[in-house]
């Protein structure tokens, strides 16, 4: 059965390769130290899938201008992320039929955890 993980796997490839300048690669990963700066976005589902989904960006991606130069490369992660999270849901209902939507986003820092 596809998970709403599944589902936000296949859209932030999608859209990543769309907005991001090279070829993006997306790696899961356990929770470990990140380096300094790391950051990423929580986001609690609900509906017929429930939880609670995070991603953490590792702050060394900043230092390149991978969304265009004078952008807030933070700012445009953050808001490439909500994008993502909220499509996962549109998609777990294309796939599978099962409602669900992103109730809440929530900043998170990678020294604070998950």
């Amino acid at each position: 059965m596809r998970t709403y993980f599944d589902c936000w796997a296949a859209v932030a490839a999608s859209l990543f390769s769309q907005a991001l300048a090279g070829s993006p690669e997306l790696a899961e990963s356990l929770p470990k130290p990140l380096g300094p700066g790391s950051f990423g976005l929580a986001a609690t589902v609900r509906g017929e899938a429930e939880g609670r989904f995070s991603v953490l960006v590792d702050g060394s991606i900043l230092e390149t201008s991978l969304l265009g130069e004078g952008v807030d490369q933070r700012a445009a992660w953050m808001e490439l992320l909500r994008e993502a999270a909220g499509a996962a849901a549109g998609e777990l209902l294309a796939k599978t039929g099962r409602k669900c939507q992103v109730a809440n986003y929530e900043e998170i820092e990678a020294e604070n955890q998950v």
